[in-house]
């Protein structure tokens, strides 16, 4: 995600002032807070730190507070008017945390001489929060959370401010099944061909290779794949709108030859700063399809379709013969992870769209697809640990995870 960049002021050395002046910050222990699990069983991430007061000379203090606030920003309905307020329609509070470090009677001042004064902070962030999400749909929608310190000076001195964006993050505990579990589909089309697709585990980090395996055994004489195109779609739904918007997020296509998978164009679509490589693979226009049928069981789909096209060039080097071929696809390394609780919902599939030629010359498109959960870039070496013997389990070798 574009935001998720670290500005933590612990960059700094704590011993090393980077300016001559008065100055306050906020030191965060980690740049990130995980919340790990699944479900309601999610475990609380911990927040701590410093707040770390710089004075050239001894200052008189009234105060040193610290606010930990997240904030959603939603979209206005386009029935409703915009309000000016401080709080507008399109703003949430969803948590604040207060704390005071320097104790004692209201009102009462302190002396605090020249130096470094340090005063630590922790917290146990709950892990029904949502993480810290940005999409662009629907006009943009965010869930932010920051840390804003403040020293009140007396008299007429300006106040010391600092603030810092706190990063919250899901992840998955290292059983999680999402990380173990192999999930395939498999069909039989027309009974000419059978057709299967295997992913190791469910679980995938932005920036991993996406591994698939595809078996294929024609049953009748004339009948072959020429290409698969394999694709991540997300979905996303915002609190404050009707409806959902999906799109495609990265694509791949494998033409099939000579019994192997050779990756032939790629795009990979990233937020923000995007750009496109190549488009992928599209049926010419003006051709009629025949009837689709559809086979779903629980979240996995698979269907079928006839297009009438010209017969194509012969090939010597299109098998007819069974086919088992790994399928790679390069996860988008700035994709926003899937996040399933409100206000911003998404979540992410891949689809597989396969070409077969039959033997009268025309060609026919069958389609599957399975559900998927992607993880922030930032868990990528995480996510490789966790799902290497999975990914040797189904295509044996090495883990495969580059």
């Amino acid at each position: 995600m574009p935001f998720f960049r670290s500005k933590n002021a612990a960059a700094h050395a704590p011993d090393e002032p980077h300016q001559e002046a008065q100055r306050l910050e906020i030191l965060l222990d980690h740049d990130y807070v995980f919340l790990r699990g699944t479900g309601v069983d999610v475990e609380p991430g911990r927040l701590s730190g410093n707040v770390a007061l710089y004075l050239t000379e001894p200052t008189t203090i009234r105060s040193i507070t610290l606010q930990f606030r997240g904030k959603a920003y939603l979209p206005i309905p386009p029935q409703d008017s915009p309000h000016s307020s401080a709080n507008p329609p399109s703003t949430y509070i969803l948590c604040k945390h207060n704390w005071s470090f320097l104790e004692g009677q209201k009102k009462h001042n302190y002396t605090l001489k020249a130096g470094r004064h340090l005063f630590p902070f922790q917290l146990q962030v709950g892990g029904s929060l949502p993480c810290s999400i940005i999409t662009d749909l629907f006009g943009g929608a965010s869930v932010t959370y920051k840390l804003r310190a403040v020293a009140q000076r007396t008299g007429f001195s300006h106040n010391l401010q600092a603030v810092t964006p706190v990063y919250i993050l899901r992840s998955l505990g290292q059983t999680a099944l999402e990380y173990q579990q192999t999930r395939d589909i498999e069909h039989e089309w027309a009974g000419k061909l059978m057709f299967s697709v295997a992913i190791p585990h469910v679980a995938w980090a932005a920036g991993d290779e996406l591994l698939a395996l595809l078996k294929v055994t024609p049953l009748v004489k004339g009948v072959g794949v020429l290409s698969v195109t394999t694709s991540i779609r997300e979905t996303t739904k915002v609190f404050s709108r009707a409806g959902t918007n999906t799109r495609t997020v990265a694509t791949v296509t494998h033409e099939i030859i000579g019994g192997k998978a050779v990756e032939c164009r790629e795009l990979v679509d990233h937020k923000g700063k995007r750009s496109i490589f190549s488009l992928s693979v599209q049926s010419p226009p003006g051709l009629e399809a025949a009837p689709t049928t559809t086979a779903t069981g629980s979240s996995n789909t698979a269907s079928s379709s006839s297009t009438l096209l010209p017969s194509p060039p012969s090939d010597p080097a299109q098998s007819e013969d069974d086919i088992v071929a790994p399928l790679h696809l390069r996860i988008p390394f700035h994709l926003t992870p899937s996040h399933q609780l409100d206000p911003i919902n998404i979540s992410h599939s891949i689809h597989w769209s396969v070409i077969v030629t039959n033997a009268d010359g025309h060609l026919s498109e069958l389609y599957c697809s399975l559900p998927l959960t992607l993880l922030d870039s930032h868990l990528l070496n995480e996510s490789r640990s966790h799902t290497k013997t999975a990914r040797r389990l189904l295509v044996g070798g090495p883990e495969n995870c580059t």
